[in-house]
């Protein structure tokens, strides 16, 4: 199977094109997805007033996508973000420096992590594109961050400048008196997994744990946090690759493969133990409950022309049959270079041959009850 970067780097330590953005998982929102286009100028948003205000429930199909941008020789100078949602009137992109990032979205809004070299800028993106909030200049390299499940405050991934010697995980509200508390140490070194490459910050559905993955050249490992009581566990296991997901009591990974189809794992929480969820699967994504149980959709065979769902826990497999013509699964997963609001119980769809939300390219959402696909203007209503 040949893959894209669209859906999966070709290890967990190869932060290929200067390490592309990372998906938080959203379980709220309630829209769909619709063809775009990406404009050919560079946006730059202007400062927004006030605190950043962010709404869970905001229905705004706000979506992005990460394109690295190239010289003539090959060599990476930046990132281009396209970006949009239901309630702008076209997509819009700006161009960011090689070390850049984007995580969420969330309630509308798009957390935008850029380093210059001197300094990591913050910046908060509404819906609309009408703005973005400035949130902070950090001296230490924020690798990546993600805003709260609430919206009210965002933890961050730093290294060191110099030395890119891990400095933990930090936690920072919008509230410019308030100065960052560090929330998660360091991680220690480990000759197992080697140097870190890539890290990468993900919530559990029902926004009561984050997760933390660390990649090396070829494993990686996860530690978890919940904040409102500050438990903390570390899950190193070599065998391990990169996150699929998180669920209550579970850690989804794929095994540490170098490319599809992998295995697909299950790892509890409370004791380490890890279940085969799936021998070889393709793409995969973890599906946040509409009311039931937390599920993985994956591609059963190499092509992704057809899919299954299953229980985080192994107990219920579901075969979905396969995508309309042209279209595949979009994992919406951590390391991922592209990431939509989407509603619970639904899956995303986007061209077999193309990255999603290209123009004359459509990308679409399925709800897993009835099978019932949605457009943008349909899902938004």
């Amino acid at each position: 199977m040949q893959e894209t970067r669209w859906f999966r780097r070709a290890g967990p330590g190869f932060a290929s094109l200067g390490a592309l953005a990372a998906l938080a998982l959203v379980a709220t929102s309630v829209v769909a997805m619709s063809t775009i286009g990406a404009p050919s100028r560079s946006w730059v948003p202007p400062a927004c007033d006030g605190l950043p205000g962010v709404s869970a429930s905001t229905a705004t199909g706000t979506w992005f996508r990460l394109d690295p941008r190239l010289d003539t020789g090959g060599a990476l100078t930046g990132q281009r973000m396209t970006f949009g949602s239901a309630v702008a009137a076209a997509p819009q992109s700006w161009d960011l420096p090689p070390e850049s990032f984007a995580s969420g979205p969330i309630g509308g809004t798009i957390l935008v992590g850029a380093d210059d070299g001197a300094t990591s800028d913050l910046r908060l993106l509404t819906a609309g594109a009408a703005c973005a909030w400035d949130l902070a200049q950090e001296g230490s390299v924020v690798r990546r961050a993600t805003l709260s499940p609430e919206g009210t405050s965002l933890y961050e991934a730093r290294v060191d400048r110099r030395t890119r010697a891990d400095l933990g995980v930090w936690r920072r509200t919008f509230q410019a008196a308030d100065p960052p508390i560090r929330v998660m140490e360091p991680l220690a070194a480990d000759a197992r997994f080697g140097r870190t490459f890539t890290t990468e910050l993900a919530w559990s559905p029902d926004g009561r744990t984050l997760a933390v993955q660390s990649c090396g050249a070829d494993a990686c490992r996860v530690r978890t946090l919940e904040p409102t009581t500050g438990r903390r566990r570390a899950i190193a296991i070599p065998s391990l690759g990169t996150m699929v997901g998180l669920t209550a009591d579970r850690l989804i990974v794929r095994g540490s493969c170098h490319g599809l189809p992998c295995p697909l794992l299950g790892v509890r929480l409370d004791d380490g133990a890890v279940s085969v969820l799936e021998a070889a699967a393709g793409q995969a994504t973890l599906v946040a409950s509409d009311g039931g149980v937390d599920t993985i959709v994956y591609e059963a065979d190499a092509r992704g022309t057809s899919l299954r769902s299953i229980a985080a826990d192994g107990s219920v497999r579901v075969d979905l049959g396969s995508p309309p013509t042209g279209q595949r699964l979009v994992p919406l997963a951590p390391g991922m270079a592209a990431a939509a609001e989407i509603a619970a119980g639904s899956i995303l769809l986007g061209p077999l041959d193309a990255a999603p939300f290209t123009v004359d390219r459509l990308t679409v959402v399925q709800r897993l009850v009835d099978g019932r696909i949605t457009t943008t203007s349909e899902g938004s209503r």
